[in-house]
């Protein structure tokens, strides 16, 4: 499968921001550049964005090739279907938290993809309907969950105050103006109603030591960057949300370490991936590989509580009421 390859339009101002997003100040550093981007980070508050911002029209045709869903590359999702059962497992974990704050009521997926989670939240007595951009995923996204899905959240203009929940799965950082869409959605929320919400998180040790290396700073597909304290001071000072929680997700031990290191752990993975039989005595060096320079020191520095726990967490799941 090629790798999707788009390249930024051509910009008419490739200058800063005019402020950062959060907290409202100009003062930024350049921490990355990357696929003709540059990739910045407020030096008072630690959001990140990219510049030049590419427009609607340009991430329309992004987000519509089809390799996006079955991608190789940097971009998209490598295979989205044979990876289904992880991403099911992901959507039940945080329906089990919706469910924890709020009865079974009106639902709206923000970003809802191939209908994987509508589908879930309708089997547990949801009331449910998507908004998707992709023309060939929302036709999808209504047949495996039988319920409408609409291109934009303009379409469901008279719903206002309709949803108990509305929910955006790794997708505000996908979003060239979030404050726009948010102004769009949150008036489609009750009263009470919760907002949920998943992000990468740029707190994560690789992000903060090694920027080239940590897989999620990747426009045109990424653009905004956030972390715990920032996603949380942007959703309460901005729209004025009761955050009630902010928790890190998919907790990835690995420490950022030296390239030795890395080097050592990426030929033992792909030793694994020949060998995947425990049978094989290959497979028991991969396995004593990992335990020696990932495995040992990590676990280690989590039981003397030396490591920030956030430091370990590639997501943010956030978690706001209206």
């Amino acid at each position: 499968m090629r790798e999707i390859s788009e390249k930024r339009p051509v910009p008419s101002d490739a200058a800063l921001p005019v402020s950062c997003l959060v907290c409202g100040l100009k003062d930024f550093e350049i921490i990355l550049q990357k696929n003709d981007f540059e990739i910045f980070r407020c030096r008072q508050c630690g959001f990140g964005s990219v510049a030049p911002m590419p427009d609607d029209d340009f991430l329309l045709r992004f987000y519509e090739q089809q390799e996006y869903f079955q991608s190789d590359g940097v971009f998209g999702y490598s295979d989205y279907e044979s990876k289904r059962e992880f991403y099911l497992g992901l959507f039940r974990d945080h329906l089990r938290i919706l469910n924890g704050h709020s009865e079974p009521g009106r639902l709206l997926d923000l970003g809802c993809g191939k209908g994987d989670f509508l589908s879930l939240a309708r089997e547990a007595g949801w009331e449910v309907c998507g908004v998707e951009i992709s023309d060939s995923c929302r036709r999808e996204a209504e047949r495996r969950a039988g319920v409408p899905v609409y291109s934009s959240p303009r379409y469901l203009s008279d719903k206002r105050e309709f949803f108990d929940v509305i929910t955006m799965w790794e997708v505000i950082e996908h979003l060239p103006h979030p404050d726009r869409v948010l102004s769009e959605v949150l008036p489609l929320l009750r009263a009470g109603g919760l907002l949920a919400m998943t992000t990468p998180n740029t707190r994560n040790l690789t992000a903060l030591r090694s920027p080239a290396r940590w897989s999620e700073y990747k426009p045109p597909e990424h653009l905004l960057y956030f972390n715990f304290d920032t996603i949380h001071q942007y959703l309460s000072e901005r729209f004025n949300l009761q955050v009630l929680e902010v928790k890190g997700i998919h907790r990835d031990l690995r420490l950022a370490s030296s390239g030795w290191v890395e080097a050592i752990l990426d030929w033992a993975s792909r030793l694994r991936l020949r060998h995947e039989t425990r049978f094989d005595p290959r497979w028991w060096v991969y396995a004593m590989l990992v335990r020696m320079f990932k495995e040992a020191p990590r676990r280690m520095s989590m039981a003397l509580g030396t490591l920030d726990p956030r430091l370990v967490d590639t997501g943010i799941f956030v978690l706001a009421r209206k």
